[in-house]
């Protein structure tokens, strides 16, 4: 049952960072972009974690949570991972 209140709220967000994005006066660029930075800090993450012992999973979820989501769903996982490990 929690599975399908995380799946609602994914859901929530992700229409929620698409109406922003489409209110400003380019939505495509504002996507392209926090996709981009929202991967390299991904990235960034998931190379330096080798030497601070923080790292997350590389799978569909947390690349597609990063993509969609920015900086701030980089930020959102590692919270949660801090939260439920």
């Amino acid at each position: 049952m929690l599975q399908y209140v995380f799946y609602a709220g994914g859901a929530v967000c992700a229409v929620a960072l698409i109406i922003f994005a489409f209110r400003g006066k380019r939505p495509f660029r504002t996507m392209f972009v926090t996709a981009f930075l929202g991967l390299l800090t991904f990235a960034a993450v998931c190379i330096s974690g080798i030497f601070t012992g923080v790292t997350l999973p590389v799978n569909p979820w947390t690349v597609g949570c990063s993509a969609l989501g920015g900086i701030p769903g980089v930020a959102t996982l590692l919270v949660l991972k801090l939260i439920f490990a």
